[in-house]
């Protein structure tokens, strides 16, 4: 594995995977916010093919988050600019690193339902640690905002960032080696809790 180092409260952008830069618009636009009490950014984009950047045209979507006891807030846009080819709608897709699961997730006020990794909805991520939400297309000229509510025993998620997704591995690892023995249904029911709605994090702590 290689480190990656972010400031606390950082914003990442990313986007799908692509062969070329304009093979397809960046949508969903993916954003990786870092753990941290809060954090802004302009995300920068162009048309990317040709030298017109120079003479300006092109667009920043401003983003900013805020966290006040595991409750998460985050608003995306409305774009600022334009640049030729830009889309018009676009998805977004929130990446809230090292944190525990959430029990609901709104947009714009209005419940999202849990869903998998292809259609707006949210999910945990074991791999990662991460709560993903994806919205549904929007307008990027209009604001959109994104709240995550935190189980009611909700923990100090300061254990997620010093090491346990490395425990996790190595515990599945060494579970296996030795086949079906209490140690691989407790890794199992360890992920499988990570990834449950119904599991708050006093839950997955007690595993």
């Amino acid at each position: 594995e290689i480190p990656l180092f972010v400031r606390e409260g950082g914003i990442v952008a990313a986007m799908p995977k692509m062969n070329r830069t304009a093979e397809r618009p960046v949508d969903p636009l993916i954003l990786h916010i870092f753990p941290g009490q809060s954090g802004t950014a302009r995300i920068y984009e162009a048309a990317g093919m040709t030298t017109a950047y120079l003479k300006r045209p092109c667009a920043r979507t401003p983003v900013s988050f805020a966290t006040v006891e595991g409750r998460r807030r985050v608003t995306v846009g409305p774009v600022e600019g334009n640049y030729p080819g830009m889309p018009p709608q676009r998805q977004y897709e929130i990446r809230f690193r090292d944190v525990w699961p959430a029990k609901d997730v709104t947009v714009n006020g209005q419940p999202l339902r849990k869903a998998d990794s292809s259609s707006p909805g949210w999910h945990y991520d074991t791999e990662t640690l991460s709560l993903v939400v994806i919205t549904p297309k929007t307008n990027v000229s209009d604001r959109i905002e994104i709240a995550v509510e935190p189980f009611a025993d909700w923990h100090d998620e300061t254990a997620l960032r010093e090491g346990f997704r490395g425990q996790l591995d190595r515990l599945a690892e060494v579970a296996g080696m030795l086949g079906n023995t209490p140690l691989m249904a407790q890794a199992n029911a360890l992920r499988n809790a990570t990834n449950d709605r119904r599991m708050s994090p006093a839950g997955i702590v007690h595993l």
